[in-house]
């Protein structure tokens, strides 16, 4: 009973500071190479995350205008996800990549990828993978949330989309479009 008491504390709290840095989001002109990197670097300071590498291959100077705290929070949730649950049974000899890239789309947009080389999602779990409290780690502390909350931050305030592509055995690969200037983002959301 004490382990799920604390479970909830830990959801609520974690909701919390979703909501309240949501809240005071500022927008900013920010360069994304340098935020997928600051994202990287709080995911390590929670995880034991060591034995896993960040190819971050972003051109010099991408650079956003729009919300780089709540782009951070939405990697955040991608480097976890993939640092958790995509490397899980593999051999300890294994390389563990995630490998980040992007590049300009079409109507002023930009494809942020964050890709793995893990074991994969099988196609049950991934056609529900953004469900609210949806996970493969029940009774591990996963929350079911990580996604959702990344689908739910890049739809709304970043006016993004995000997908999930995924082979098993092939590794996975989220997939962000993100408006280059928030107020397309605006714009599209009117």
């Amino acid at each position: 009973m004490e382990q799920n008491v604390d479970r909830a504390l830990r959801l609520i709290n974690r909701f919390k500071q979703l909501t309240e840095g949501s809240g005071r989001a500022v927008r900013t002109r920010f360069d994304l190479r340098e935020a997928v990197l600051q994202a990287w670097a709080r995911v390590q300071s929670r995880l034991d995350a060591g034995r896993v590498h960040l190819a971050c291959e972003l051109p010099e100077g991408f650079r956003l205008d729009g919300y780089a705290e709540i782009l951070q929070q939405v990697l955040e949730q991608l480097l976890e996800n993939a640092c958790l649950h995509a490397f899980r049974g593999m051999p300890d000899t294994a390389e563990r990549l995630i490998r980040v890239t992007a590049h300009r789309g079409s109507d002023a947009r930009m494809v942020l990828e964050v890709r793995d080389n893990g074991i994969g999602i099988p196609a049950a779990d991934l056609a529900r993978a953004f469900e609210p409290f949806f996970t493969t780690s029940f009774g591990q502390g996963g929350s079911g949330l990580g996604l959702f909350v990344a689908h739910s931050l890049t739809s709304g305030l970043l006016g993004g989309s995000l997908q999930l592509d995924s082979q098993p055995g092939q590794g996975s690969v989220a997939r962000l479009e993100l408006p280059l200037r928030i107020d397309a983002a605006l714009a599209l959301a009117a």
